[in-house]
């Protein structure tokens, strides 16, 4: 990113509550929100890790591979739409003047092949 250093857990602070003045987002979701980017700024402000003036796209990518690890898909997919929308409010009010995120892909989603009936169970049913 570059630029002044940010103090990533104000600015958490500040996008959270844009949600539910703004956004008028329901306290689960803010609930949710908050918990996604708390966990992914104890992330980047780990001790000898990046310093959070630097996240990156490649920054986002470790980040996306420990939750790849851990998560399944639809939870990696959510955790990033929270991060993305942080990073775009903080674009939006002049705190960053990039997304880290904009060329990140978001994981694809798995789709579970529907049960159906087997052709003697049919038969049962009618």
């Amino acid at each position: 990113m570059g630029g002044k250093p940010i103090d990533i857990l104000k600015e958490v602070d500040a996008f959270i509550e844009s949600l539910v003045v703004e956004r008028g987002y329901s306290e689960n979701t803010c609930r949710a929100y908050r918990a996604d980017l708390k966990e992914f700024s104890s992330f980047v402000l780990q001790p000898g890790d990046i310093p959070n003036e630097e996240i990156d796209s490649l920054t986002m990518r470790k980040y996306l591979g420990i939750l790849h690890r851990k998560n399944k898909k639809s939870t990696t997919a959510r955790k990033l739409s929270a991060i993305r929308s942080f990073f775009r409010y903080l674009v939006k009010h002049g705190v960053l003047e990039h997304n880290p995120t904009d060329s990140v892909l978001t994981p694809k989603q798995e789709h579970p092949i529907p049960a159906y009936l087997s052709v003697d169970d049919m038969f049962r049913l009618i």
